[in-house]
């Protein structure tokens, strides 16, 4: 855990400090962030703090290109991405996460975890698209991809899927029609059919890892 730490440590000051040319409020933000993975996080609200709403996205960028963080842009649907909308913060490594905040909250790892895979798919296997979060007012998808391959993808630990998961991926087919709907879960496997006659694909965590490339 302490290599972990140090790791974080460097790459905030050795990497991102010198990248964005500031230590101003630098290490407030990466920490906060690394302890909240997989929540939507507004740049608007950050910046009404201590940073201006501009620096909390310089930052996002700065961030984002050192590789420690993933951030995830919210699906519109539309071909223009507003830059000011909020975004979706991962890490390169979950075990950063455990070590900042003493959680194993395994839904939250296991998100992260299909994230770093995915992209994984995109860069190695050279697959054109691009990964989004969706949300609305009373339902969120965990991952969208956009592009040759058109996918809305819930991550779950729960052993009994949850009426919040079946109901976002319903709502999202309804109005995206040519997505394909999948969860990875942490060991249920087959096939489940919505309301609206929609199947969705059910894939075990440990399967997804070894076998991605055969999903997407």
């Amino acid at each position: 855990m302490l290599f972990c730490q140090f790791l974080f440590d460097r790459f905030i000051t050795k990497d991102v400090v010198l990248r964005c040319r500031t230590k101003k409020n630098m290490w407030e933000l990466a920490n906060f962030l690394a302890e909240n993975i997989g929540r939507e996080i507004s740049t608007r609200r950050l910046g009404n703090t201590s940073l201006s709403h501009q620096t909390v996205n310089n930052y996002l960028d700065c961030l984002g290109n050192s590789f420690l963080f993933l951030i995830l842009k919210k699906f519109t649907g539309k071909t223009l991405e507003k830059y000011s909308l909020p975004r979706k913060v991962y890490l390169i490594d979950p075990a950063i996460y455990v070590n900042l905040t003493g959680r194993e909250e395994l839904g939250r790892m296991m998100e992260n975890a299909t994230l770093i895979e995915l992209l994984r798919v995109k860069h190695y296997y050279f697959r054109p698209f691009d990964i989004y979060y969706y949300k609305e007012k009373d339902y969120e998808v965990d991952f969208v991809l956009s592009g040759a391959v058109n996918e809305a993808i819930q991550v779950t630990y729960d052993q009994e899927l949850r009426e919040r998961e079946i109901k976002a991926l319903e709502k999202f087919s309804e109005r995206f029609k040519e997505f394909g709907l999948k969860i990875i879960t942490w060991d249920r496997e087959g096939v489940e059919e919505l309301r609206n006659g929609k199947k969705v694909s059910l894939i075990p965590l440990w399967k997804f890892l070894l076998y991605s490339y055969k999903y997407v």
